[in-house]
């Protein structure tokens, strides 16, 4: 069986649909029942075109529009999919209290989830790419991420060939009836490259958290290190790391004076003539009371 491909722009041709700017919802509305999209809002201005290459697995667009909101309703089929979006022109913004990784209003990775999403473009004449796909092009900590992240944006030449690639294959008219669709194969590549790249360099909560516990476990004894200077530390964002944290169940101060009233303990079974005030400074403490202060909390939080 051909993959299925049909396109959304202005001009009616053969299986695209037509529309004004105040029409764009109508136009889109094929594509949108079987995403669950629905466009709330698009304002007066620049031209709007929409097109859309559909395949089985895998849906690739390439969207122009003036300032536009659209409310993705996530449905039990969103729990095995992925949407990836990359602003070419003008920013997104993203609303959503799921799995994501937002590179500040350039780009965004949507993990499976059901948690409804809002998406809104911002510029007169904004410009767009997008990828929804299954969750096999994701990395598996990518994947079950239930709290959103945040980087830093990429160089755009890293995100152009996905952009170039993403608005020939949705302009590309679909083969005619049994003949093969030779970019099938190649879209399906292209959007675990795209995943690849635009995780790039972002610690995921799985690996953060390990190696956030693990660099706790080892610089514990430095008095200096805090809850607030463990991200800058680490190199991450302060979102990001307590994100990794609660996805774990924690928060990276209640880790940190874990292990260092552990730490505190077994130097008291081993050390028993060495004084509180020495233990407590061994262990990270910077003072008694601040050691009394974390035994305390440490209690009420058991």
């Amino acid at each position: 069986m051909h993959p299925s491909r049909a396109a959304y722009r202005l001009e009616v041709t053969k299986e695209r649909y037509s529309a004004s700017d105040a029409a764009l919802p109508a136009a889109l509305a094929p594509y949108s029942r079987r995403g669950a999209f629905r466009v709330i809002e698009v304002a007066d201005g620049w031209p709007s075109e929409a097109r859309i290459a559909h395949y089985p697995q895998l849906t690739l667009g390439h969207v122009l529009t003036p300032p536009m909101r659209v409310r993705w309703e996530r449905d039990e089929a969103s729990l095995t999919r992925t949407f990836m979006a990359i602003a070419s022109k003008g920013a997104l913004q993203i609303e959503i209290e799921d799995g994501c990784v937002v590179r500040e209003g350039q780009a965004v990775v949507i993990a499976p989830g059901g948690t409804s999403v809002g998406i809104t473009t911002t510029a007169p004449n904004s410009e767009f790419f997008f990828i929804s796909a299954g969750a096999q092009v994701l990395p598996p900590a990518m994947a079950a991420l239930r709290v959103p992240l945040f980087a830093d944006p990429l160089p755009s030449d890293q995100l152009e060939p996905v952009a170039s690639f993403i608005a020939a294959v949705c302009a590309t008219p679909k083969p005619e009836a049994g003949e093969p669709d030779w970019l099938s194969a190649t879209a399906i590549a292209m959007a675990e490259t795209c995943a690849d790249i635009l995780l790039q360099g972002v610690a995921l909560p799985t690996d953060l958290f390990q190696r956030a516990v693990e660099y706790i476990r080892r610089h514990h004894g430095d008095s200096r290190l805090t809850a607030s200077s463990l991200p800058a530390r680490l190199d991450v964002k302060a979102r990001t790391l307590q994100a990794a944290f609660q996805d774990a169940g924690t928060s990276p101060g209640r880790e940190l004076r874990r292990v260092r009233l552990e730490t505190f303990s077994k130097l008291s079974e081993q050390n028993p003539r060495r004084t509180v005030a020495e233990l407590s400074s061994i262990a990270g403490f910077p003072s008694i009371s601040a050691m009394y202060r974390a035994s305390r909390a440490h209690e009420h939080a058991s």
